[in-house]
């Protein structure tokens, strides 16, 4: 496990279906669908940040954000963030397609919610199941498993991941 100093060189990108990919270094190699985690304490909010592999073996414990590449920094902070904000979706009543826009029509812990995707992308599962889902205005909706779903809404929900 690494952890980083000001010039750590370390790099997150999402790829091509919107997942994280993690390089510790320029000539290292690359994780591929890693998930961000904030650590104990968690009122330290820029600092003791994991990066953890589909498997949540622990890759890189981040003792600040302070010192990262502004593109790694603004992902694990949006990363952090929909992990915190996101509200559960209980429901999916609905999908319709038209052009390049998505409809969901969904219920959430709160209360009915109309969500507008505009990418594919946008709707996107890590491997422990779980699923999140940005609207056209940067807010993340979540879908803790989907086979805990009704079995309509669990089609609906696998008819529109990659």
């Amino acid at each position: 496990m690494n952890t980083n100093g000001p010039d750590a060189g370390l790099r997150l990108w999402r790829d091509e279906r919107g997942r994280l990919v993690y390089r510790a270094a320029p000539e290292a190699e690359t994780s591929e669908n890693v998930r961000v985690a904030r650590c104990f304490p968690w009122t330290r909010r820029d600092e003791y940040v994991s990066i953890r592999d589909k498997d949540e073996k622990e890759l890189c414990l981040l003792r600040s954000l302070d010192g990262l590449a502004a593109e790694t920094r603004r992902l694990i902070e949006e990363e952090l963030n929909a992990d915190e904000f996101a509200p559960r979706i209980t429901a999916v009543e609905r999908v319709e397609t038209m052009f390049d826009l998505m409809t969901w029509k969904v219920r959430t812990a709160s209360g009915p919610v109309e969500l507008q995707v505009r990418q594919a992308e946008d709707v996107r599962q890590l491997d422990s199941g779980r699923v999140l889902i940005r609207d056209h205005a940067g807010g993340t909706f979540q879908i803790e498993n989907v086979a805990e779903l009704d079995a309509r809404s669990r089609s609906l929900v696998e008819e529109h991941l990659g």
